[in-house]
């Protein structure tokens, strides 16, 4: 379900988790971080895998494209998100805002950066009421919004239960 909305004269679309978003051809996955994250890959395009040992993560390679990953984005692995806040000279470790809550022991390293999206909208759509969105569950119908000028920090959504899913509205 893909469509363009005027919302305050501003151009926003909308679409659904679970399927292909129309505008951009996109496959939105029924769990994950928006914007879409990406992998950590080297310059010879394999997965970069991370272990944690407190607030540092330790990469797998430092042969990364600088571009990729920056002081500020974030990093998401077993569905929780972490900002990077400074980024070693060697490039083999990270340091993070938190430590992730549970052990990350050579975990595939995906990379989110924040948006210049001004507003999203997500709806919990569906019979089912275990969604969540950063953590918050969301009932049937019920939604969060984020409204900010400056762009939106990326968001951790799960809808993976079966007859559930998520509307996002977008809006630049």
């Amino acid at each position: 379900m893909a469509g363009q909305l005027y919302r305050g004269g501003q151009e926003t679309w909308s679409f659904l988790s679970g399927t292909t978003e129309g505008q951009h051809n996109v496959v939105v996955p029924n769990a994950g971080m928006f914007p879409k994250q990406a992998n950590l890959k080297t310059s010879a395009d394999v997965q970069i895998t991370a272990t944690q040992t407190g607030d540092v993560l330790v990469l797998s390679s430092a042969d990364w494209a600088t571009k990729d990953l920056q002081e500020g984005d974030f990093i998401y692995i077993n569905g929780t998100k972490r900002e990077v806040m400074y980024i070693f000279s060697s490039k083999y470790a990270l340091r993070l805002r938190y430590a992730f809550p549970s052990a990350v022991t050579a975990q595939n390293v995906t990379v989110s950066k924040p948006s210049t999206y001004r507003h999203v909208k997500i709806t919990a759509v569906g019979t089912v009421d275990t969604a969540t969105v950063d953590g918050v569950a969301l009932k049937a119908g019920s939604f969060i919004q984020y409204d900010n000028n400056g762009g939106i920090l990326p968001i951790v959504y799960s809808a993976s239960s079966a007859n559930e899913s998520l509307k996002f509205e977008i809006g630049l």
